[in-house]
C-alpha cells in the first residue's frame, strides 16, 4: 500500500503532503476501498504463492531477488490488464515503472534488513530450531559441521543419525 502511494505521488508529480483538511474534502468511493482491499488480498495471495512467507535460512541471496521480482511482476498484472476496461487513469507508464520499482526496491530492503536481524538474534542463541540430522556418515557429518558451525543460521542439532548401506539395500529390495 505504501509503495503504491508513493508511485502514485511521483507518477502525478505532487510530492507534497495534503492538509488535514484537505484529506477531509477528498471523495473516495466505496467502490474504490473494496477494490483496494481486494488487491492487497490478491497481492497477499501472490506473496504466498512465489514463496516469501517462507523461511529461507539456507537459501541463496539469488532465489530471494527471484521470488520478489517474481511476486512484484505478477501482482502488477491486474492493474496492466484493467487498466483499460476500468478506466485506471492513474496507470500510466510512468506510475506503472515507479511502483513496480518501488515494490522491489522496499521488499528486498526488509527482506535484507530482517534476514541481519534474524542471524544476529540467532548468533546470540535466540529463535533456535532443533534438528536431527539423518544420512549416510560422510554426508552427515559435513552438514552437522556446517549447521554447528554457522550459529547464524539458527539450528542446535540434538542428534545425528547415521544410516547404514545394508540397511539402504534391504528397504531398496523389498
Amino acid at each position: 500500500a505504501i509503495t503504491f502511494l508513493v508511485a502514485f505521488a511521483i507518477a502525478s508529480n505532487s510530492l507534497t503532503w495534503l492538509s488535514f483538511s484537505d484529506v477531509l474534502i477528498l471523495r473516495i468511493k466505496v467502490v474504490n476501498m473494496v477494490l483496494f482491499g481486494a488487491y492487497l488480498l490478491f497481492c497477499s495471495a501472490v506473496f504466498s504463492m512465489c514463496g516469501l512467507y517462507m523461511s529461507h535460512r539456507l537459501s541463496h541471496w539469488r532465489r530471494q531477488v527471484r521470488e520478489v521480482v517474481v511476486a512484484v511482476t505478477l501482482m502488477m498484472t491486474p492493474i496492466v490488464l484493467l487498466q483499460w476496461p476500468m478506466g485506471f487513469e492513474f496507470a500510466t507508464t510512468k506510475f506503472l515503472l515507479c511502483y513496480w520499482l518501488a515494490t522491489v526496491i522496499i521488499l528486498l530492503l526488509a527482506r535484507i534488513s530482517g534476514r541481519k536481524l534474524l542471524y544476529f538474534l540467532r548468533a546470540q542463541g535466540k529463535n533456535l530450531r532443533t534438528v536431527v540430522v539423518i544420512g549416510r556418515s560422510t554426508e552427515v557429518g559435513a552438514l552437522a559441521n556446517r549447521l554447528e558451525r554457522v550459529t547464524a543460521l539458527g539450528y542446535r542439532i540434538v542428534g545425528i543419525i547415521d544410516v547404514k548401506e545394508d540397511y539402504n539395500e534391504r528397504v531398496s529390495n523389498n
